[in-house]
């Protein structure tokens, strides 16, 4: 099985031209792995451009893309409430997705071809005494709230999608989010993009994009159930800027016990010759 991807996304608020705030979760699982200056790859159409920025500790922030990402940002033409999903390819590069705010894919028709940040790059071996030096970043505050849950038993509808109820957006603050990430019962993230359809009284929300690829990667079939979970703590206020994480138990379907009496009366019977 191919390994995923570790990834996050960012929705643009704030003083989102001069510098980007890394999640501090994504931080902690994945730090290691994050080189000190990483390229962000772009691709729209048959274009393809690459910019460098360089991570680097922001007061009262913390890690963050700073020189570099300005230029990314200009280049790119992005505007508040854009957001972005970013897969770590490999150590030195991120693959980026441009959103816009409803959700759907950005048109980037300026793309530069090969485009360059002004950033020059550093040894690998400097990351590895940053990371040991900045202690982990653990959200405590997740112990301390609720969880709140919802299941869904799988079938044909839900193949490609799933619904989420509205009770449970309400009540988690998730109602108007973009995008969530799910983690599997081994572990792995999957970034899953959400879309609201119907008009506004009688909205629906269903988990979209990303979600048939988890269910595939994770043996899903007709009759199992997926309890999605979500204990609080991982988003940054009510814009959910650093995202929202719902841990998802799966319970599998019992196996059919058709013709299961019969084979039992007859190796009875046989016996009993």
């Amino acid at each position: 099985m191919a390994q995923i991807m570790p990834a996050f996304f960012k929705v643009l608020i704030d003083d989102f031209a001069t510098h980007l705030r890394l999640p501090p979760y994504f931080i902690y699982k994945f730090g290691k792995l994050l080189p000190e200056c990483p390229i962000l790859r772009v691709r729209c159409g048959g274009s393809e451009g690459e910019w460098r920025v360089k991570v680097d500790e922001v007061a009262a922030e913390g890690r963050c893309f700073t020189d570099g990402w300005p230029e990314f940002v200009t280049d790119l033409g992005l505007g508040r409430h854009d957001f972005l999903v970013f897969w770590l390819e490999s150590q030195p590069k991120f693959l980026v997705e441009v959103y816009n705010e409803d959700g759907t894919a950005k048109i980037l028709n300026h793309l530069p071809t090969a485009a360059q940040g002004k950033v020059s790059l550093k040894k690998e071996d400097a990351l590895e005494d940053d990371v040991k030096s900045s202690p982990p970043i653990v959200d405590v505050s997740r112990k301390r709230k609720k969880t709140l849950s919802f299941s869904i038993k799988m079938k044909p509808s839900n193949r490609y999608r799933v619904t989420m109820p509205s009770n449970f957006l309400r009540e988690t603050g998730m109602m108007g989010t973009r995008c969530l990430v799910l983690e599997d019962p081994r572990g792995r993230e999957w970034p899953v993009l959400m879309s609201t359809h119907g008009p506004r009284s009688t909205n629906r929300t269903d988990m979209g994009r990303g979600w048939n690829e988890f269910r595939i990667k994770n043996g899903l079939l007709d009759g199992d159930t997926c309890t999605f979970s979500y204990t609080g703590g991982d988003e940054e206020g009510e814009n959910g800027s650093s995202g929202w994480l719902l841990q998802v138990d799966v319970t599998r379907a019992s196996p059919k016990m058709e013709g299961c009496g019969s084979s039992l009366r007859q190796t009875r019977s046989k016996a009993s010759h």
